[in-house]
């Protein structure tokens, strides 16, 4: 958890990597709290308790590096984060895009909860709408921060003259 070794954008970089894992389990847990109000009273129990241990395992998963970096930023040797860097982009880019796609889901959840899901909650679209766009910011995050490149493509040259 507290690796000296590590550098200052590394660790940034695990930072922002757990805070997407984080918001993917939560995004889980907003499901499955959608999910309750769909289903019936043995279903709807289990679900409740998967939404809890899904918002403890984004604690867990959170938790630590955020100590480290509060101790980091605050403590008595305050520490500069830094430049950014490409996983930093694309933490950015991912919220940019969940944003954009937050304000389609609420023109597209206008006309079906006066139309045709009249009979469900309010905090049901709350839960629905929670769980799509920490879903679209997560998911955006792993897929524009995964390295697509071969290990070699950025290689000078081998040892091997090739």
């Amino acid at each position: 958890m507290f690796n000296k070794s590590e550098s200052m954008p590394q660790f940034i970089d695990r930072f922002l990597t757990r805070t997407a894992l984080g918001v993917l389990l939560m995004s889980f847990a907003y499901g499955a709290g959608a999910a309750t109000y769909l289903v019936d009273d043995p279903l709807h129990d289990w679900l409740e308790t998967a939404q809890l241990l899904l918002s403890l395992g984004a604690v867990a998963a959170v938790l630590p590096v955020f100590v480290k970096l509060f101790r980091l930023r605050h403590g008595v040797a305050r520490v500069d984060c830094g430049p950014e860097g490409f996983i930093a982009g694309a933490f950015r880019k991912a919220g940019s895009h969940a944003f954009t796609f937050a304000f389609i889901v609420l023109i597209l959840f206008e006309p079906l909860s006066k139309r045709w899901l009249t009979d469900l909650p309010t905090a049901f679209f709350i839960n629905v709408l929670l769980c799509l766009i920490l879903g679209v910011f997560s998911g955006g995050f792993f897929l524009l921060s995964r390295d697509d490149a071969p290990e070699d493509e950025f290689d000078a040259g081998d040892d091997d003259g090739k």
